[in-house]
C-alpha cells in the first residue's frame, strides 16, 4: 500500500489508507481531514499512469489529473477494502471491470469485482464518500498499532525461549 498509495496532509505528514476509497474517506468532515493530496497509480496500467488528486474542504474541492480518472467501487456492492479499484481512464475501468485486476492491483486487491460496480468520478467520490455515503471509515487508533506490537514482542520473546529449552545438551555435559 505505501507504494501504491502516498496521501499526504497540509502539513506534509503521511496518512495510511488501505484502499482507493478509504483514500477518499479520510476526508470525512467530523473525523477526517479537510485538505489532503493523493499520488496514487492506475490498477489496470500500473505505474507509469500516475493519478494525483488534490482534495480541500472534505473532498467539496477536488482537482484530478488526470480528470479522466475514475473510482470502482465494488466496496459499495461487497463490502470491504479487496473491492475497489482506481482506474487511468473508461478503457482501463472497463478491463478491471472484465478481469477484475491486472498485475498492478495491490495483491489483497486480486479478485474479481463485484457485479454491478459503481464507477464514478473522482470528484462524485469524493464529495460521497466523505459523507459516509456508501462506506464506512473508521479512523485508526495509535493503540491499536502499539498492542500489535507489544503482542509482537512476546510472542518472540515466548518462542525464544521454547526454542532454548528445545536444544538438546550437548553430550558429555551433564549435570547431576
Amino acid at each position: 500500500m505505501k507504494e501504491h498509495i502516498l496521501i499526504t496532509d497540509r502539513e506534509g505528514n503521511r496518512i495510511y489508507a488501505c484502499c482507493q476509497a478509504c483514500m477518499l474517506r479520510i476526508l470525512d468532515p467530523a473525523k477526517g481531514y479537510d485538505q489532503i493530496h493523493i499520488e496514487t497509480f492506475c490498477d489496470w496500467y500500473g505505474p507509469e499512469y500516475k493519478i494525483i488528486i488534490d482534495a480541500r474542504n472534505h473532498g467539496n474541492s477536488t482537482v484530478v489529473n488526470p480528470d479522466t480518472a475514475l473510482l470502482l467501487l465494488g466496496a459499495m456492492v461487497v463490502p470491504g477494502c479487496a473491492n475497489t479499484r482506481i482506474a487511468y481512464n473508461r478503457t482501463a475501468a472497463e478491463m478491471l471491470l472484465m478481469d477484475g485486476y491486472s498485475k498492478h492491483t495491490m495483491i489483497h486487491q486480486r479478485n474479481q469485482l463485484p457485479d454491478g460496480t459503481p464507477i464514478k468520478t473522482i470528484p462524485s467520490a469524493a464529495t460521497m464518500l466523505s459523507r459516509s455515503v456508501g462506506i464506512t471509515y473508521i479512523a485508526p487508533k495509535p493503540w491499536l498499532v502499539i498492542a500489535l506490537t507489544v503482542i509482537g514482542i512476546i510472542v518472540l520473546a515466548e518462542s525464544f525461549v521454547i526454542y532454548k529449552n528445545l536444544i538438546p545438551k550437548a553430550e558429555g555435559s551433564h549435570s547431576f
